[in-house]
Order: C-alpha cells, then structure tokens, then sequence
C-alpha cells in the first residue's frame, strides 16, 4: 500500500511542478500594440517595453528615481475600464516608492509634460 501511495504522490507533483511555458511578455505585447493602433495613437517604447504618449512635453527638467513628483492620473484597461484615478488635487510621491513602469515613465514627460488624457482616447 505504502509504494501506491508514494507512485500516486510522484505523480501528482510532477503535475504540479508541471512549467507553464507561455510568453506572457509577448501576449502584452501584442495585445498593447493593437490597442495603440486600434486607437490611431502614435507611441513610442522604452527598451523595457513601456509604451507612452507625449501629448505635451515638459520642460528641460527631469525628475529621477529618487524624486518628489506630482502627479494627476488615470488608469485604465485596454478595454477602456478605469481602475485607478486622481480626484480634485495632484497626487504628491517619492517616485521610487511606485512601481517599475511609473519611475522609468515618469521621467519622460518632464516637468509639467501630459500624457494621453481622457478625453483622446
């Protein structure tokens, strides 16, 4: 009984150990890039793939990964859904403590630059 038990355990763990081997990184890709086409925006990509538009470009001065930004934003999903959002005033942050895409994002408008709003898309 217990060799059963042990096989039966074996098999199950190698099912669960099982690799998803889907490209996930290629799905967002392409799911990104027709969105951007189906909405006729002209964007442009940093090398660790994040997407953006300029609307307005700021000025000449950047912020850093170490610095204080305000900010006034909307999240939405591709299928238009807004997930997040600022009300009334600016956000105020320490651009390190975001996430990945917002502190190498951010820095490309420079300060008082606009991204894609709203009312584009």
């Amino acid at each position: 009984m217990k060799p059963f038990l042990i096989l039966c355990s074996l098999i199950v763990l190698c099912f669960a150990c099982s690799k998803d081997d889907t490209d996930y990184a290629a799905i967002d890709k392409q799911i990104i890039e027709k969105y951007i086409q189906d909405k006729g925006l002209t964007a442009s990509s940093t090398a660790e793939g994040i997407y953006y538009v300029v609307n307005t470009a700021g000025g000449s001065s950047h912020p850093t990964s170490t610095s204080t930004v305000k900010v006034h934003y909307t999240g939405y999903l591709t299928d238009g859904t807004v997930f997040d959002q600022t009300t009334g005033t600016a956000v105020q942050f320490n651009l390190a403590s975001t996430i990945r895409g917002w502190q190498i994002g951010i820095p490309l408008f420079g300060k008082r630059g606009q991204g894609k709003d709203s009312d584009s898309l």
